[in-house]
């Protein structure tokens, strides 16, 4: 029998069908870190946001000062 390695576990890096929601050979959960990586983009997504806003705060205040 063929195994099938679509993609890798992220954890202990064995080859997984793609429709795996969890590792077979470590027993860890995959959809969890689907979503923790999710909320890391949205975190990263909302610093940058934040950080142009801080900056046009910024240059708003020094181009008051003229």
């Amino acid at each position: 029998m063929e195994r099938r390695t679509d993609k890798r576990c992220p954890f202990c890096g064995e080859g997984l069908r793609e429709e795996a929601v969890f590792c077979r050979y470590c027993n860890r959960d995959l959809e969890d870190e689907e979503f923790l990586r999710s909320r890391v983009r949205v975190r990263q997504m909302a610093m940058l946001l934040l950080a142009i806003f801080g900056i046009g705060v910024l240059l708003a205040l020094i181009g008051s000062l003229r």
